[in-house]
């Protein structure tokens, strides 16, 4: 049986990634990507197949595109054509449907990946001259690079989808009660979101500690000023004193000084006086 390999499921030659593999429910097989312009909401068939029936929880809505031994299978998105029609490669088959983030943000996307028996990521059969491109705080580059999926999920091809007769419809019976579909589960962007805000409260529990321990280090820090403070202002007052007292030794010392002043002259006369004196003395004795 002849392979192919799966053109673009968007309009033009252009693939925009907007996040890595994921999705529990594909069993983390499934990319999420749209069209360049955001506005075109249009999928197109990557080969000739057949379209599902629409599914649908909530805004998880979904349907596949079926082939003989292998489907692709479209989240976030409705087929716009009935159940059972048979398409050829690039007719359109489905449009996205409006999806809003954990911000109640509109961020439209298409969750897709392949069922080949196990699950695969749908760049292993993208044909590879398809431009990739990727959109959002990717922390690597590698994701619109050919050469990275060929290492990690292989450049593989899928069996010929001519279209198969689909089965006589079924008549319509009331649908069972809702069920949680695995698909309804937090989606790995969620999940993503979820892991990160937990580390993000270690973070802060961690930061309050280091917080609290630099609040108690400055309130040692602040009594510790005060104490010295206190010593300082003591000192202060010693000093002043100090200065005081040898202001008034210094004014002691000069009366001193002006006194020995006195006295030295005193001297001085009396030395004066008794060397006349002596003198007459002597010569009165003779």
């Amino acid at each position: 049986m002849a392979s192919i390999k799966l053109g673009n499921i968007f309009e033009g030659n252009t693939f925009v990634i907007t996040q890595a593999p994921h999705g529990k429910a594909q069993n983390y097989k499934a990319l999420d990507c749209r069209h360049p312009m955001r506005g075109n909401k249009n999928i197109i068939a990557p080969s000739a197949g057949i379209v599902g029936a629409v599914k649908s929880i909530g805004q998880q809505r979904y349907f596949n595109f079926n082939c003989r031994s292998w489907y692709i299978q479209f989240v976030h998105c409705k087929p716009m054509l009935p159940a059972g029609t048979k398409v050829k490669k690039g007719q359109k088959i489905g449009e996205m449907v409006p999806y809003y983030n954990t911000k109640k943000q509109r961020a439209d996307h298409c969750h897709v990946a392949v069922n080949a028996k196990p699950w695969r990521v749908i760049t292993r059969y993208l044909d590879r001259s398809i431009n990739l491109v990727l959109s959002g705080p990717f922390k690597s580059q590698q994701w619109k690079d050919w050469n990275y999926w060929n290492r990690t999920v292989g450049d593989g091809r899928l069996a010929s989808c001519e279209p198969v007769a689909p089965k006589p419809p079924v008549q319509p019976t009331p649908p069972p009660p809702i069920k949680p579909d695995p698909i309804d589960e937090l989606t790995e962007e969620n999940e993503r979101l979820l892991e990160e805000n937990g580390e993000l409260k270690e973070f802060k529990k961690e930061v309050n500690k280091e917080i609290i321990r630099h609040k108690k280090t400055i309130e040692d820090l602040e009594k510790d000023l005060i104490s010295r403070g206190k010593k300082i202002a003591e000192h202060g007052d010693l000093i002043v004193e100090q200065k005081r007292v040898i202001k008034d030794l210094k004014n002691q010392l000069k009366v001193v000084g002006e006194q020995n002043n006195i006295f030295y002259k005193n001297i001085k006369w009396l030395k004066k006086r008794l060397s006349k004196i002596w003198g007459q003395l002597q010569n009165t004795g003779g």
